[in-house]
C-alpha cells in the first residue's frame, strides 16, 4: 500500500492533483525494485477495473519520474488520502488479469508461497522488506468453519484460531482468549422498498412491505436493547453500534442515542398507524402485521445467535419475525 510507501505529499490548491514521492529502497517479492510507475499502473488499472475501491474520483496517475506519482482528480477530494490506503501496489512487469490473483507478488514483509484452493495458503517473511524485520518466518492460513477450528486448537493443531463468541468462555490447554477491537460490526439489512412480486434468483421476494414503512425500521431501531444482544448473543464479545461506523474517525458520535427505549419504539409505532387491534401482542397496519422472516449463512453462528436476539427484542415492541 502506498501509504507505507509514502515519504511525502503535497495537494494543490485547487485540490485536484495530489504528488507524492516514495520510498527508493523498496523491492517487489521477485527481486525487482518498485517505483512511481507501479503506482501509476496500479491505481490507473483499478480505476478502469471499477473494483472493490471506488477511484472515479481518479482522472489518471502519472510517474513524473522514478519515485514521484501525481494523482489527478475530476473533483476536489480530501479523503483520496484513504484511497492510497486501500489500493495495494502490483508490478507492472508481473501483472496478468487472469493469473495475477492467484499468483500475487507483492513488497511487504511476506511473499506468497502456496494456495491449495479450499484449504490453506502458505507465506514465507520477505528477507528484502525495507520495514521492521518480520516476526514469524512462515506463516499458515487454514480456512476452517469456526466449529473446525475450535476442534483444531483443542487438539493443538494450529497456533491461532478465530472462533465465534459462544465459544469465548470455553478453555484450550495452552492457549488463551484474546479480543481485539475491529470494525467487524454486525447488523440487519431491511428491504427499505414495498414488495414488488418478483424474486431474486434463490427465491427470495425483492421489496418487503412492513419493512418498508419506515416507522417500522425506526421503532425497531431504537427499541432493541444493543448492549442486552452483546450479554446474550455474544457472550459480552462486543461493543454497543449504531451506525456501523461508531469506531472509525468519520463516525458521527450524534449519531448515537439511547436504546432500549421500548415505549418511544410503540409511540413511533402507533404515529405510524401500527396498533394491535386484535389483542394478539403483534401491531398491524390496514391488515398487515408487522411480521418479517430474518435469514443468515447456516453457518454464521453468530448471526443465528443474534436474529434469534433480535427477534425476542422485537416482540417487546409488537413485532414478529
Amino acid at each position: 500500500m502506498i501509504k507505507d510507501l509514502a515519504t511525502d505529499y503535497a495537494i494543490s490548491d485547487d485540490g485536484l492533483r495530489w504528488t507524492v514521492k516514495i520510498r527508493n529502497d523498496v523491492k517487489f517479492h521477485d527481486g525487482t525494485p518498485l517505483t512511481a510507475k507501479d503506482v501509476a499502473f496500479t491505481f490507473n488499472t483499478a480505476a478502469n477495473a471499477s473494483g472493490g475501491t471506488d477511484l472515479s474520483v481518479l482522472e489518471k496517475a502519472i510517474a513524473t519520474d522514478d519515485y514521484t506519482v501525481e494523482f489527478e482528480l475530476n473533483d476536489p477530494q480530501t479523503t483520496f488520502v484513504n484511497k492510497l490506503i486501500a489500493v495495494g501496489i502490483v508490478p507492472e512487469h508481473a501483472y496478468n488479469a487472469e493469473t495475477y490473483g492467484s499468483n500475487p507478488i507483492g513488497s511487504g514483509p511476506y511473499r506468497f508461497v502456496q494456495w491449495d484452493k479450499g484449504q490453506q495458503v502458505i507465506f514465507e517473511a520477505n528477507p528484502d522488506y525495507y520495514g521492521q524485520e518480520p516476526h514469524f518466518k512462515k506463516l499458515t492460513l487454514i480456512f476452517m468453519a469456526s466449529d473446525a477450528a475450535f476442534a483444531a486448537a483443542k487438539a493443538g493443531q494450529v497456533d491461532l484460531a478465530e472462533i465465534p463468541a459462544s465459544y469465548a468462555y470455553q478453555t484450550v490447554d495452552g492457549m488463551k482468549i484474546v479480543s481485539l477491537d475491529s470494525i467487524d460490526a454486525r447488523g440487519i439489512s431491511f428491504p427499505m422498498n414495498p414488495n414488488t412480486g418478483e424474486k431474486t434468483e434463490n427465491g427470495y421476494a425483492i421489496g418487503n412491505n412492513v419493512t418498508s414503512d419506515p416507522a417500522i425500521r425506526k421503532a425497531l431501531n431504537i427499541g432493541i436493547d444493543r448492549q442486552a444482544l452483546i450479554d446474550g448473543a455474544l457472550n459480552g464479545q462486543g461493543k454497543e453500534e449504531f451506525t456501523g461506523v461508531d469506531k472509525l474517525p468519520w463516525g458521527n458520535k450524534e449519531a448515537i442515542f439511547e436504546d432500549g427505549d421500548i415505549e418511544e419504539a410503540k409511540k413511533i409505532l402507533a404515529e405510524g398507524g401500527w396498533k394491535d387491534t386484535d389483542g394478539d401482542g403483534i401491531v398491524e397496519k390496514n391488515g398487515l402485521k408487522a411480521e418479517f422472516t430474518l435469514t443468515y449463512p447456516a453457518s454464521a453462528q453468530e448471526r443465528q445467535a443474534l436474529a434469534v436476539s433480535v427477534g425476542e427484542e422485537a416482540k417487546k415492541t409488537g413485532y414478529k419475525h
